[in-house]
């Protein structure tokens, strides 16, 4: 009897082990994809205020003939947001982030997360089973 419950003991403990490995891997690899979008999203917003400035520096007039002004089209500031927002290069950049972040964090198969809560929890059995073990032994 003493055989069988150092068997379940040192299975339950190779389990949990195993187990909480797997989990504690797919946990980094979760603070990973958040850190890649954390620094995604701060680079697409410093591309946003890049391509703002740009916008706000277009000239609305130039030299005529014969000494005048010719005024350009001018864009209003609610009209540069939105196009930096919607259109810009920062957009690009932050849908980009954005995919990426989803495409890591949510595979097509989750298999390692659910084949280590199995261990994990058949760890937990199998440790309960040799404590129940030792107390009727």
């Amino acid at each position: 009897m003493s055989t069988t419950l150092y068997v379940l003991h040192s299975a339950a403990f190779a389990a949990q082990l195993g187990g909480g490995a797997l989990v504690v891997y797919e946990t980094t690899g979760t603070l990973r994809n958040v850190r890649s979008l954390r620094n995604g999203l701060i680079a697409a917003e410093q591309k946003k205020q890049d391509h703002l400035t740009s916008l706000e520096q277009i000239r609305t007039s130039m030299p005529g003939f014969g000494g005048g002004r010719i005024s350009l089209p001018r864009v209003t500031p609610e009209t540069r947001e939105r196009l930096v927002e919607q259109v810009g290069p920062g957009a690009v950049a932050e849908r980009a982030a954005l995919r990426q972040f989803l495409e890591g964090q949510f595979p097509g198969d989750r298999k390692w997360v659910w084949l280590g809560v199995f261990v994990l929890l058949l760890g937990i059995v199998l440790g309960y089973v040799a404590n129940m073990l030792s107390v009727g032994a």
